[in-house]
């Protein structure tokens, strides 16, 4: 970490403390969800809250780039071409 001046030194660290704070707060919601999940009667995918408090974290597409697909269908594409998806498994488990 050798930076030319003082100041400059200062403001990695202070580009460094930012980082971490931003990291910390998404870690917070991640185990705010996790915690929510543990004591919800319903199940994580039918459960509204959960569903409000991801969909909230999921930046809009840009104006013009979009596939045409809805956010929903988007996340059931990906979920259905996930490797541990059941959707995707034709038989057993390769060993």
């Amino acid at each position: 970490m050798s930076t030319p001046s003082p100041m400059d030194h200062r403001d990695l660290l202070r580009r460094h403390v930012g980082g971490l704070e931003r990291r910390i707060s998404q870690a917070r919601a991640a185990k705010e969800l996790i915690e929510h999940a543990l004591a919800c009667p319903d199940s994580f995918a039918e459960c509204r809250h959960a569903r409000d408090r991801i969909a909230a974290r999921i930046p809009p597409a840009p104006q013009g780039h979009g596939t045409g697909r809805s956010r929903s269908s988007a996340h059931a594409v990906a979920r259905s071409s996930a490797p541990d998806s059941d959707a995707t498994s034709s038989g057993p488990p390769a060993s």
